[in-house]
């Protein structure tokens, strides 16, 4: 996964779809944080769609959530893309 995201240097905006992950760890959570800052470092954007409640609260406790905003998060795909089409150029 870090390998797949080191690749995408070319996109501006990122959407990560998490809709069948219903639980995280920590070290899970803080990969992700570590991932998000090192996104937004670069300038990029970054969305979640289809988080669970679960996952949502590690996010929240690892910094996730404080880093990129409340309106990181979305219920589907497509209103990050239209949302998120805002940023590109």
């Amino acid at each position: 996964f870090n390998q797949r995201m080191a690749a995408a240097v070319d996109f501006d905006n990122v959407i990560l779809s998490l809709r069948g992950m219903s639980s995280v760890d920590v070290s899970g959570a803080q990969a992700m944080l570590e991932l998000c800052e090192d996104l937004k470092k670069k300038g990029k954007h970054v969305a979640f769609c289809g988080v669970a409640d679960p996952v949502r609260t590690y996010f929240d406790r690892a910094g996730i959530t404080k880093l990129l905003g409340e309106n990181a998060y979305y219920w589907s795909a497509d209103r990050a893309i239209l949302d998120l089409m805002k940023y590109s150029a």
